[in-house]
Order: structure tokens, then C-alpha cells, then sequence
């Protein structure tokens, strides 16, 4: 199958990044390894109950995000959620629905994992896992950067040295999140958030403003990065046994009904790419994400939008 332009990943930087492209006329097929878009903006299902277990929020600051923003609330997928003193928004009534609406109208072909990347004189090959192979004229990564340079192995001398030199120094922090369901009220603030804990960097209960005697309670936690790298191959087990103890202050009379984990091996960039994104002379190889614009969904939304611009103006 041959294609013009390919882009792995529909996270939000890859999703906003086929957005603006086909504003301007160019049309983009996205392949996404997962079933469902959004990234680290993921929702995970247990039971009938929806979990934002990836990022839990985010804000605007750049006058470019604020005025994507503006747009999805009034198309009503997000909400203002004012839990502290910054200005944050969450999706609504998930933090994936933004994607979902970002990939209306899209073509984007899910449970498609990318295995290797190679050149020939047309443009690029594809294989996924399958033992499919796709060619396109121009290929865009929005996968983290480590993923990327791995599909990219064999073509790395494609690279300027300097550029990758750069590139695998970009470093992340992994994030162990555990979901927990429970039958009756948690002890969660009403905003639904718990600012300070002694050891979760993250704590929340999407269900705390029903009031104390709710049915259900659908609780979050983050684990500190740190932590997160140096027990990040612990059993799943293990690990959520120590994020129960550790929330029994939160979870009140409160009985689990049940618990699940993830993994996220790359939650958040700590040593970015010194640009919003990378692209070759001749327009035909670009990445983006948040580990060209920094860390949080803000950054990988203006690494995807300035990439779709520099593509634009490339063509012009």
C-alpha cells in the first residue's frame, strides 16, 4: 500500500499535527499501536466505570493551545476543573475525548504497531508487525523520542550527527499509576483532588463532588517518578498491594472492588529536544511531540502544530 503522508502515533501531538495539515490540503493515514487514540490522554474502562489514568489534566498558556482550547469547550469535551490555583481543563466527559474528537474525520488504523522503517528510492517502507509493509512519501513520528530512534535503527545515518547526538539525549521519567474502584464514598476532597500526599505525586477521585454517600468511587494515584523508575519491573501485585496501604487514609470505609495498574515507561520528558520539532531539508521526515515541546499536553500540542506548519510552508 503506498501512501503520501504516514504518521505513527495519535496522541495529541499527532492527532492536532493531521489536523492542521489537512486545513492546509494535506492529507495524512495515522497509525496507532493501542485501540484507542489519545495517548498518554488514555482512559481505561474496568467494570462500567471510565479511569483517567494518564494525564489527569492540563493547562493553556500559549496563545495558540488557548485558542484550541476555546474550541473544544464549546464543542463540550473539555471542562474548566479549578482544583488549585492554576487554570486547568480536563476532557470531558474523559480526558480522551479529546482525541476522539480531534480524530473525527481522521483516518487513523488502531492496533497497528510499526516494527521497523527503512528507505527506498520512492520514499519510505513500513512493516508492522503483521508482516504488512506501507510506503509513503513523507513519514511523521509522534512517538517518544526512544521509540522513534529504535523504528528509525536502521536509517539513523539519515540523521544529521549533531541532530541525533541531540535526539538521544532526550530523556524521560517513567509514572506506575494505579485505578482503583471502589463501593462507597473515599475521603477525597470534594474538588476531587488530594494536593499534598507523603508519597503519591498524584491522587484523585473523579467521583468526589457526588458527596460522601456516593455508590461508587473511582480513585487514581500517580507514584513519584523516581520511585516509579527503581521499582518499575516490580509485579503488578506487589505494587498495588503498596499503593493500597498507602491510600488507606483516603479510601475511608471505602470496600476496592477492583484494582488495575499501568505502566507508563514514558510519562514525562525531563530533558527535551531544544526545538518544538524535527524536520529533514527536504520535508519528507519529521517528529513531534513532548519531547520537542516539553513536557505536559500543552507541549507535545505545539510541537504537533508547529511540525504541520513548517510542513505547509516547506511546500510553499
Amino acid at each position: 500500500m503506498k501512501l503520501q503522508t504516514i504518521i505513527i502515533g495519535a496522541g495529541v501531538s499527532g492527532l492536532l499535527l493531521a489536523d492542521e495539515l489537512s486545513k492546509s490540503g494535506v492529507d495524512s493515514f495515522i497509525l496507532e499501536k493501542s485501540r484507542g487514540v489519545g495517548g498518554r490522554m488514555a482512559t481505561k474502562r474496568i467494570q462500567d466505570f471510565s479511569f483517567d489514568q494518564g494525564a489527569p489534566f492540563f493547562t493553556a498558556r500559549d496563545p495558540r493551545f488557548v485558542e484550541k482550547v476555546n474550541d473544544w469547550k464549546r464543542q463540550e469535551v473539555v471542562e474548566a476543573w479549578n482544583f488549585s490555583s492554576l487554570d486547568c481543563w480536563r476532557g470531558s466527559p474523559t480526558m480522551n475525548a479529546v482525541a476522539k474528537y480531534l480524530a473525527q474525520g481522521k483516518t487513523v488504523r488502531r492496533e497497528c504497531k510499526v516494527s521497523t522503517i527503512s528507505q527506498n528510492q520512492e520514499g519510505w517502507v513500513l512493516k508492522t508487525d503483521e508482516g504488512e509493509f506501507i510506503e509513503c512519501g513523507r513519514l511523521l513520528i509522534t512517538v517518544p523520542i526512544p521509540q522513534a530512534l529504535v523504528l528509525l535503527k536502521s536509517e539513523r545515518a539519515l540523521l544529521n550527527s549533531e541532530v541525533l547526538e541531540r535526539l538521544e539525549e532526550v530523556q524521560y521519567e517513567p509514572c506506575l499509576a494505579g485505578c482503583f474502584l471502589l463501593r462507597g464514598g473515599s475521603e477525597i476532597p470534594e474538588t476531587g483532588v488530594v494536593e499534598k500526599d507523603d508519597f503519591f505525586s498524584w491522587i484523585s477521585d473523579q467521583t468526589a463532588q457526588e458527596g460522601k454517600d456516593r455508590l461508587h468511587s473511582k480513585i487514581v494515584v500517580h507514584a513519584p517518578g523516581d520511585w516509579s523508575l527503581k521499582n518499575y519491573a516490580m509485579p503488578e501485585e506487589e505494587l498495588l498491594a503498596i499503593f493500597e496501604n498507602r491510600l488507606k487514609p483516603w479510601i475511608g470505609n471505602g470496600m476496592i472492588l477492583e484494582k488495575r495498574l499501568h505502566r507508563w515507561k514514558f510519562a514525562r520528558v525531563i530533558n527535551p529536544y531544544s526545538e518544538l520539532f524535527y524536520l529533514n531539508r527536504e520535508g519528507t521526515l519529521g517528529m513531534a511531540g513532548d519531547g520537542f515541546g516539553g513536557a505536559k499536553v500543552e507541549g507535545a500540542a505545539l510541537s504537533g502544530m508547529a511540525l504541520a506548519r513548517a510542513i505547509v510552508e516547506n511546500r510553499e
